[in-house]
């Protein structure tokens, strides 16, 4: 499929938040590759091509190239995820309308399946009105800008530990010292 054009000018955040969304449409657009198992590193010359956009656009934080390719790796893991959960949840509205009904909110499914006082949590997430949302492409896309940007923010905060502190110049001496301690 086609290579993400990642504009150089930007940041790195906003290179890999490109690469990510393009390899999510890549997905999308090619759901049959969601069928084949990841088995391994990127292996194929197309997959190598996504790997270095990936890689190049983390390439000017002070990460290791190993934690890069990690990062690229986790990347591409949650769009690779978030591309077959989309699937699945076409895949089951199709179903469900072949079959002569419509696909139940989850918050339906889970009130009638769960225990509160074995599943307290989950519960309370249902009770808050979380999984009564339809799930229609635009949840989707919600779900998937939530979780990249709590993605990004980790790689951002392991970038921000290896760069070192702002210096702070110590405070100006008043005129009548002259800088040294008294004593």
């Amino acid at each position: 499929g086609p290579l993400p054009q990642i504009d150089v000018s930007g940041g790195w955040r906003e290179r890999a938040e490109v690469w990510s969304r393009e390899l999510l449409l890549f997905y999308r657009t090619h759901p049959r590759i969601l069928e084949v198992p990841s088995s391994g590193l990127p292996a194929g010359p197309r997959q190598l091509l996504w790997f270095d956009r990936g890689l190049a656009a983390l390439e000017d934080t002070r990460l290791t190239e190993g934690e890069k390719a990690s990062s690229v790796l986790l990347l591409a893991m949650y769009s690779r995820t978030q591309a077959a959960l989309g699937t699945d949840l076409v895949r089951a509205a199709q179903l469900a309308k072949e079959a002569g009904g419509e696909p139940r909110p989850w918050s339906q499914v889970l009130t009638r399946l769960i225990d509160p006082e074995r599943y307290p949590a989950v519960s309370r997430a249902v009770g808050a009105g979380v999984f009564d949302a339809p799930g229609g492409e635009e949840d989707i896309d919600d779900e998937f800008d939530f979780g990249l940007q709590r993605v990004l923010d980790g790689i951002e905060a392991l970038d921000k530990s290896r760069r070192p502190p702002e210096y702070t110049p110590p405070p100006e001496s008043s005129a009548d010292s002259p800088g040294y301690p008294s004593g």
